[in-house]
C-alpha cells in the first residue's frame, strides 16, 4: 500500500513538471522572432537573356563586418528592414555558369538586433553586359506582412564577350622594330561601364616561328583595367633581327601584314564575374634597323649607277665623285622621303608597284631607280612586265604574238 502511495505522488509530480514546462514554451514562444523570407526578382535585359536569383535560408548570426557594410546596403521601402550584400563573398561559379553571394537581413528598432543570412545563387542565361543593376526583392515577414526594395548588384553574364577589346585608337597593323629589346606593348579597353576587369593570364602564338624569341608558356598577370578605361599589356616576346627581316623579307605591300600574332586573354570581371579566355588576331609588320635600310640602300643604288653605265653611256665618263654623291647622298635622301610620306600614309609607287619604302628591298629598288635615271627605270619596267606576260596566270598557259601551237 505504501508502495502504490509513493507511486501516485511519483505520477503527481511528473505531471506538474511537464505542465511547467508546456505553460513555460507557451509563454515564451511569442518572444523568439521569426526569420523572414528573403526574394529576389528575376531581371530581364530584353530578348537577349535574364537572371533568376534562388535564396537558401543560411544561419542566424549577431552583427558582423558583413553587416556594417555601407557598400550595398539598403533599406526596404518602409524602413522596416536593411539589407546588406558583402561584396567579398560575390563568387563565381564556372561548373554551372553562376554566381553566389552573402545577403544580410536585419529588422530595424525593436529588440531584434540579430542579423539573418541567406545565401543567394545567380543563374544568367543568355547574352548580357556584365552592369551594376538595381535589383528588386521582397522580405515576408509571417504575419507582419511583406516589405520591399531594392538592391543595387553586379550582375554577370557567362557567355558575354564583348566587355574586353583591343583598344580602337591603336592602328590595326601593328608596327615593331627588329632592334627593340623589348617585345611590343599591346593596348586594350573594358567596354563595360562600372565594372573593372581583371586580367589573370596572358599567352602569345605567332604564324612565324623564326620571327620571335618566344618559349610558348603562357605569362601570368595580376592586372585590373578599370570601367571604360585602357591598359597595356607588355608580351613577353621579341623579334630575332634578321630572321624577322628575312622570312618576310618579299611581303612588300604596306597594307599586307608580315606576320599575325595570335593573343589569348584569361580574365574575369570584378565582384563575381565568370573566368573567360578571348583570343585576338593581331597583324604585324617589322621594321628594319636604320644599318639594314642604310645597306640596302646603298646596293641598290650602286646598281643602278652600274646599269646606267651600261645601258646609257655617257659622252664622258661620269667622275667617281659624282658617282659616289648619287649613290651615298641623293639616294639616301629618297628613300628618307620616300619613307616620311609613307608613315603619313601617302602611297608611294616603284616602278610601278605600290611599296612601302620602309622596308629593306624597296628602299633598295627605290635607290635602284633614283641612280640609274629613266633609261634604267624603262629597262627594269619592261623586264617586270615581260615576267608578269611569260608567267601562266590562275593555270592558263601563257600566250605569245605567234598564238597558241
Amino acid at each position: 500500500m505504501a508502495n502504490l502511495i509513493t507511486l501516485n505522488k511519483a505520477t503527481k509530480d511528473l505531471w506538474r513538471a511537464l505542465s511547467c514546462c508546456s505553460l513555460l514554451l507557451l509563454c515564451t514562444r511569442p518572444l523568439v522572432a521569426q526569420a523572414p523570407s528573403l526574394t529576389f526578382d528575376t531581371v530581364p535585359f530584353g530578348n537577349t537573356g535574364q537572371i533568376a536569383f534562388k535564396t537558401f535560408p543560411s544561419a542566424t548570426v549577431r552583427p558582423s563586418p558583413a553587416a556594417s557594410q555601407e557598400l550595398y546596403s539598403y533599406e526596404t521601402d518602409d524602413h522596416k528592414f536593411v539589407i546588406v550584400v558583402n561584396p567579398d563573398t560575390i563568387t563565381s561559379v564556372p561548373r554551372y555558369s553562376a554566381f553566389t553571394f552573402d545577403a544580410s537581413v536585419k529588422r530595424q528598432g525593436g529588440n531584434d538586433a540579430v542579423w539573418y543570412l541567406y545565401n543567394v545563387r545567380a543563374d544568367p542565361v543568355g547574352q548580357f553586359a556584365d552592369v551594376l543593376k538595381n535589383v528588386s526583392f521582397k522580405i515576408l515577414d509571417g504575419p507582419n506582412g511583406s516589405s520591399v526594395g531594392s538592391v543595387k548588384l553586379p550582375i554577370h553574364s557567362a557567355v558575354f564577350d564583348a566587355d574586353l577589346l583591343r583598344d580602337k585608337n591603336e592602328p590595326p597593323v601593328l608596327e615593331i622594330k627588329v632592334s627593340d629589346s623589348q617585345g611590343p606593348t599591346i593596348s586594350f579597353e573594358n567596354a563595360l561601364d562600372g565594372l573593372a576587369i581583371h586580367l589573370t593570364k596572358v599567352e602569345v602564338r605567332s604564324k612565324c616561328d623564326k620571327c620571335w624569341e618566344i618559349d610558348g608558356k603562357p605569362q601570368t598577370l595580376d592586372q585590373n583595367i578599370g570601367p571604360l578605361a585602357r591598359q597595356s599589356i607588355p608580351l613577353q616576346i621579341k623579334p630575332r633581327a634578321m630572321s624577322a627581316m628575312l622570312a618576310t623579307a618579299f611581303i612588300l605591300k604596306p597594307e599586307k601584314p608580315q606576320d599575325t600574332l595570335t593573343v589569348t586573354l584569361s580574365y574575369n570581371v570584378d565582384e563575381g564575374g565568370m573566368p573567360k579566355d578571348k583570343q585576338f588576331e593581331i597583324p604585324v609588320r617589322f621594321r628594319p634597323v636604320l644599318w639594314q635600310l642604310a645597306l640596302a640602300t646603298v646596293a641598290g643604288g650602286i646598281l643602278g649607277v652600274i646599269l646606267k653605265c651600261v645601258l646609257a653611256p655617257q659622252p664622258s665618263k661620269p667622275t667617281l665623285g659624282a658617282l659616289a654623291t648619287q649613290v651615298f647622298l641623293v639616294a639616301p635622301v629618297a628613300v628618307f622621303i620616300a619613307a616620311v610620306a609613307a608613315s603619313y600614309e601617302t602611297k608611294v609607287e616603284i616602278l610601278s608597284f605600290d611599296l612601302d619604302p620602309r622596308q629593306v628591298i624597296p628602299a633598295g629598288l627605290l635607290a635602284f631607280v633614283v641612280t640609274g635615271g629613266p633609261t634604267v627605270t624603262k629597262w627594269a619596267v619592261g623586264l617586270f612586265r615581260q615576267t608578269r606576260t611569260a608567267t601562266p596566270q590562275n593555270g592558263s598557259p601563257a600566250v605569245t604574238k605567234e598564238g597558241t601551237k
